[in-house]
């Protein structure tokens, strides 16, 4: 098989990986008193089985980085697609908070070994140019599995049901990934070859650039105000508007329209402009002012700040995502380790501030999304003290 077909099928597969891996967590937030009923939960547990897919990639995606590196992309991913399944086949028989936690821990595995891997594994496969883009449609998996979590959660007659279909898609993508990828393909002719690297080495050289530091706490923040909006907007807007489950997802399944929207159209924006920085920094501007109003406004106006603030954030990961390939000293030899130092910080923040820090001390939902505002203006801190990134090659 040629390698520019072994190429698009693992950005396919990349794709589908990312989408169900999504869809099986916000499922929960779309089906929130379902959930509440059948394991008898408090804010602060509903918070963290909804994080749980990230709890163990604080690890795991700064080791699947170091070992992606050395060991090359399909043994790393396989192993995420199988702890995945496993995962999404135990939640239908999970009656109890502990029992769920553990599920769900399990099913974020193969979208943590994407995430931390992205630029390494786009950057390897595709041309330098193209990068951005791919890396954009990509990441479409995960926001088009948000909007159909909540759109599709009414036809679901039972939690049960809605966890089974879960777990027989995520099943598919994993034997696809063993039929369809081609290790022999991988290795083939180019420049982009796969390449050893030692993990000591690799983890000491990408821990020196202070632009996968900054990078990193950026997307702990971005990460973690994005959980707390996702996993509380439709319960918020039933306990407080006394809207229904799903009038209020009506408003979620907005948000990931517009997460849709800005990953597809967030690069193509960025190339037009002229350095990157200006542009990042104005749209986590916006994000700011969404998220603090995000519950509070008329109806029609919080669709059309959902739509916004989805398309901004989506526009930032996408853009920000591929910069470990394009950071001096980084490049394409270190990308894997530097994507899972960025992605380790990405889910600390995701996991810890929604668990941790916002369920236990906010007071009531004004609160949480006030609390997801300053997240945002966190992000925008970091995201000045990064290097802005120009239309630049990659580091050899």
């Amino acid at each position: 098989m040629r390698k520019t077909h072994v190429a698009a099928i693992i950005a396919v597969l990349a794709f589908f990986g990312l989408f169900i891996g999504n869809f099986g967590q916000y499922q929960l937030a779309a089906m929130p008193i379902a959930v509440f009923t059948k394991l008898g939960l408090t804010s602060q547990q509903f918070a963290s089985i909804m994080t749980a897919p990230m709890m163990l990639s604080i690890v795991l995606s700064f080791v699947s980085g170091s070992l992606m590196d050395k060991f090359g992309i399909k043994p790393v991913v396989a192993v995420g697609f199988i702890l995945s399944s496993i995962g999404f086949i135990i939640r239908p028989f999970a009656t109890t908070y502990s029992v769920m936690l553990i599920a769900m821990i399990l099913t974020g595995l193969g979208c943590c070994i994407f995430n931390a891997n992205m630029s390494k594994i786009v950057g390897q496969l595709f041309p330098a140019q193209m990068v951005g883009r791919i890396i954009g449609v990509i990441m479409l998996g995960a926001t088009v599995s948000m909007t159909a979590a909540y759109s599709t959660a009414v036809f679901f007659p039972t939690l049960e049901i809605a966890f089974w279909f879960s777990a027989g898609f995520s099943v598919v993508v994993m034997l696809a990934w063993f039929v369809l990828v081609s290790t022999k393909a991988l290795k083939g002719d180019g420049a982009a070859r796969e390449t050893s690297v030692p993990i000591k080495e690799a983890i000491g050289h990408a821990a020196k650039s202070k632009d996968i530091w900054f990078m990193g706490l950026a997307f702990a923040f971005m990460l973690g105000g994005i959980m707390v909006t996702s996993t509380f907007q439709p319960l918020a807007l039933i306990t407080l508007r006394g809207f229904s489950e799903s009038y209020a997802n009506s408003f979620a399944t907005t948000l990931t329209i517009g997460n849709i929207a800005g990953t597809f159209i967030g690069p193509f924006l960025v190339l037009r402009a002229k350095r990157m920085k200006p542009f990042l920094v104005a749209i986590l501007i916006i994000a700011v002012v969404c998220t603090v109003f995000m519950i509070e406004m008329p109806p029609a106006f919080m669709y059309g700040a959902s739509f916004i603030l989805g398309f901004v954030r989506s526009a930032f990961i996408t853009i920000v995502i591929s910069f470990p390939f394009f950071f001096k000293g980084i490049g394409p030899k270190y990308a894997g380790t530097a994507g899972g130092i960025t992605s380790s910080l990405m889910v600390l923040g995701a996991v810890v501030i929604p668990t941790y820090i916002v369920a236990p001390l906010a007071k009531d939902f004004h609160q949480y999304f006030w609390a997801a505002a300053v997240c945002m203006a966190l992000c925008l801190v970091f995201t000045l003290l990064m290097t802005d990134i120009k239309k630049v090659q990659p580091e050899a």
